[in-house]
């Protein structure tokens, strides 16, 4: 899980255990409760809005990944701290809806797994524990400036800033991705698909680096001899399956005009691609029409 998408997990459940009935069976079990969760709460916002630059630039920033891994492991410990505190108080809610109040807190007192006393500890321990990890952590992220990303413009359309990509990035800048490359290289090559036409996709957040990973494994000297034919598209706008096949043509055929008729289009696919084994990558694609390229 991107660490982006942990912090918004995490925020989730400090808005659960703050609600008010939930707070107040909190507060019975330790007073200090609401200070470390509003202090947690106050960690990942300022947190937050800053990881997209911070997982773009580790891809060339060993001290930007190391710093990044140590905000992973404590947003993995957050998340698992409050979704205990969660799961608590919902099995005490449930007990005291089937046994009544007082029953609930007498068998509760002599079980290990919900003890108030003993959660009482932990909790108390562990939250505090985790908003000194994160604090350290904060103070290591100011040396690095960074950006905070900005989503809320042209339409919330982030492709409309984005210069379009290409093919190749130098080797001796990308840190990190050999294992990841690898195994795309892997399923590229060895895998049989049944399918005449295999797709194989990367997904994820932006600023993940799915881009950088294309671009090796794209440029990878056993996929150049594997490959007769090797075509990279930048989509990056809406998606136009008649605009993508004339991008397609004339990247493959060198052409400098084709026609804008799909029939004609598709004639002209099937002349370039012919029996061809060839690998098309399809970068920054942002909509949820792009299965269409299937019916090309």
């Amino acid at each position: 899980m991107a660490v982006e998408a942990i912090l918004v997990k995490a925020l989730g459940l400090i808005i659960e255990l703050t609600a008010p009935p939930v707070l107040q069976y909190l507060r019975q079990i330790w007073g200090g409760v609401d200070g470390e969760l509003e202090k947690l709460n106050r960690y990942l916002l300022q947190i937050q809005p800053l990881v997209e630059d911070a997982e773009e630039r580790q891809l060339m920033d060993q001290t930007v990944k190391s710093w990044l891994m140590l905000l992973r492991d404590a947003a993995y410990d957050a998340d698992d701290i409050l979704d205990k505190a969660n799961t608590h108080v919902l099995l005490i809610q449930r007990k005291a809806e089937f046994y009544g109040p007082l029953k609930s807190k007498v068998r509760d007192f002599f079980s290990l797994d919900h003890n108030p006393l003993l959660f009482q500890l932990q909790l108390g321990h562990k939250l505090r524990s985790i908003n000194r990890r994160i604090d350290g952590i904060i103070e290591e992220m100011h040396k690095f400036n960074f950006k905070v990303a900005d989503n809320n413009n042209n339409n919330n359309r982030p492709w409309r800033n984005r210069p379009p990509t290409h093919s190749y990035v130098p080797n001796s800048e990308v840190i990190g991705r050999d294992e990841d490359k690898e195994k795309m290289v892997e399923i590229l090559i060895h895998d049989h698909f049944e399918e005449k036409v295999a797709v194989v996709s990367i997904v994820g957040m932006g600023g993940l680096g799915k881009t950088t990973l294309a671009q090796l494994v794209y440029g990878d000297k056993n996929v150049e001899r594997h490959f007769q034919m090797r075509i990279w598209v930048c989509v990056s706008d809406d998606f136009d399956v008649a605009k993508l096949a004339r991008d397609i043509v004339l990247t493959a055929s060198e052409k400098s005009y084709v026609d804008t008729n799909m029939e004609l289009l598709q004639r002209d696919l099937r002349k370039v691609l012919g029996y061809k084994r060839y690998l098309l990558v399809l970068d920054d694609v942002w909509n949820e029409r792009s299965h269409e390229v299937g019916c090309t």
